[in-house]
């Protein structure tokens, strides 16, 4: 499940589906829908806070102008992250551990409350699953090997975190979904 799901949702919808969805859409509060001729061809841009999203005959994207980043790829970045610390230290460093399980579950919770199409929990965390049941497949290292060496690989950027401090990388998180706004996957860090 690519975790886009917005763009997905919009690339797939049928025309006449599209166009009732971008009606009701533009009722909510908060959102601007556009649909205007660029080179001869209909893009239709959705607005809300610092995202916009455009659909073109060629497909759809979604940029967050936020300083904060976007959400979708955050998202993406942390339960990567959150797969790789709990198989690389299954035994330590569990404040960190605890740290990307509970901004996992806050950027979950904010990605449910925020999509402009369906998604459910249930959905995301069957990804989180997902991507922990490939890093328990990898193979297992020699006794006295460490799991994950270093060389910018995730061990690298966990280590990063951790540096980072809990305090100040809880209040990142916080500062990331202070502004409710589509949870898009541009820009990435």
């Amino acid at each position: 499940m690519r975790l886009a799901v917005l763009l997905a949702l919009l690339m797939t919808w049928s025309s006449a589906s599209f166009a009732q969805d971008l009606d009701a859409l533009a009722k909510q509060p908060g959102f601007t829908v556009t649909k205007k001729i660029e080179n001869g061809e209909e893009v239709v841009e959705i607005r809300k806070s610092t995202v916009t999203i455009r659909k073109t005959k060629d497909g759809t994207t979604g940029f967050d102008s936020s300083p904060h980043g976007a959400v979708g790829c955050a998202w993406m970045s942390y339960i990567r992250l959150k797969a790789a610390a709990d198989y690389c230290y299954p035994d330590s460093h569990a404040e960190l551990r605890q740290d990307l399980a509970w901004t996992v579950d806050r950027l979950k919770k904010f990605i449910v409350a925020n999509e402009i199409g369906p998604i459910t929990e249930a959905q995301l965390d069957a990804e989180v699953q997902r991507l922990a049941d490939k890093w328990a497949k990898a193979p297992q290292r020699p006794a006295g090997v460490e799991r994950c060496p270093k060389g910018r690989t995730p061990a690298d950027w966990l280590s990063d975190l951790e540096q980072m401090g809990h305090e100040k990388f809880r209040a990142d998180i916080d500062a990331t979904l202070a502004e409710p706004r589509p949870p898009v996957n541009n820009p990435c860090f």
